[in-house]
């Protein structure tokens, strides 16, 4: 069963999610758009500004993490654990996101450079 903590501490038990059809899902899928993450644009900074490596900083972690799943990256989350990896790739990216929601600097480094060795810069 799944649970989830109210405001004021009580737990509240949720019902299960039901299709179209009627049955009950005991998994939620979770659809990607199809146009992908522009360069720059709509959707945050994008790829054009992660791989840049000037304002580190300034990442979002909800863009890094797009722009990773972009690439086809797998994720796997655990607590606040996000851990990517791909076949092509050696390395396995282990990120955490900050309070503030932004993605922490030295990270946007390893990123960076897991993507530009294995020349993973550009869009499929």
């Amino acid at each position: 069963m799944r649970w989830t903590r109210r405001w004021v501490g009580r737990m509240k038990r949720l019902p299960p999610p039901i299709r179209s059809d009627g049955a009950v899902c005991r998994t939620i899928a979770v659809k990607l758009p199809e146009e992908g993450i522009p360069a720059n644009g709509e959707s945050g900074q994008g790829a054009g500004r992660i791989l840049s490596g000037r304002s580190d900083n300034n990442i979002l972690f909800d863009d890094l993490r797009n722009v990773l799943i972009r690439l086809g990256f797998s994720e796997r989350i655990k607590g606040d654990h996000h851990i990517f990896s791909k076949s092509s790739v050696r390395e396995i990216l282990n990120l955490q996101p900050r309070s503030d929601g932004k993605a922490k600097p030295y990270q946007v480094k390893q990123v960076c450079d897991v993507l530009n060795d294995y020349g993973l810069t550009q869009f499929p």
